[in-house]
């Protein structure tokens, strides 16, 4: 408690603050989201001091202004090596938004996303407030896949009849093919499919028990 204010450790929403002025109708006046689990909270002067699970210690200062939202969309998957992706945002507060990578494979120039590899990425969003506004932001996941077609590492499974499943990998709308061959030299489709957004699985409905190897390949065959 600090004057009418109530600080709570809320878990995986973070810290919460309410105002306790009617204490038999508690208003929530403010928050900042959790890294993992906020468990334990203190308060020294316009510090706060929260025990954040995984996340760690996290110290945040406390100050009161106008709430502003940020609106910033991010598509979910990408090809690895495209061209850098421009990352545009906005905040009610009409204030300029800066852009960073929380974790993954890549990094922002200019407010231009590039990536450095293959992978999961999480770019964050944020405007750090003014004197009358606090400060905001929001995080977005990207996945990063190759531009060529692969199949995901580990993937391989057989289904109940006995049948090879591949999970494949690809940036979405590109037509993948599975090839087959017994002696890579020649080699036959099995498969055909255009990738949707959640990826996709091909089946190779052919007996077991002989040594066969198996590729992608972008494009019809």
């Amino acid at each position: 408690m600090a004057g009418n204010r109530a600080f709570v450790a809320n878990g995986a929403s973070g810290l919460l603050v309410l105002d306790v002025t009617d204490p038999a109708g508690a208003v929530e006046v403010g928050n900042a989201g959790s890294g993992d689990f906020a468990h334990r909270l203190q308060i020294a002067g316009n510090r706060a001091y929260l025990a954040d699970g995984h996340a760690g210690l996290r110290i945040l200062q406390l100050r009161e202004g106008l709430v502003q939202s940020l609106h910033f969309e991010l598509a979910g998957i990408a090809a690895a090596d495209a061209a850098p992706i421009r990352l545009l945002a906005s905040a009610s507060s009409g204030l300029p938004v800066g852009f960073t990578v929380s974790s993954g494979p890549a990094t922002v120039t200019n407010n231009s996303l590039t990536f450095d590899g293959v992978g999961r990425v999480l770019v964050r969003a944020e405007q750090s407030g003014d004197p009358q506004f606090l400060p905001a932001y929001l995080e977005r996941p990207v996945r990063a896949v190759p531009s060529l077609p692969r199949i995901v590492p580990g993937s391989t499974a057989l289904d109940a009849d006995g049948r090879l499943i591949f999970r494949t990998e690809a940036v979405p709308g590109t037509q993948v093919s599975l090839l087959v061959s017994e002696d890579l030299v020649t080699w036959r489709a099995v498969g055909r499919i255009t990738v949707p957004e959640e990826g996709i699985s091909v089946t190779d409905p052919q007996p077991t028990g002989v040594l066969r190897f198996y590729r992608i390949e972008a494009g019809p065959r």
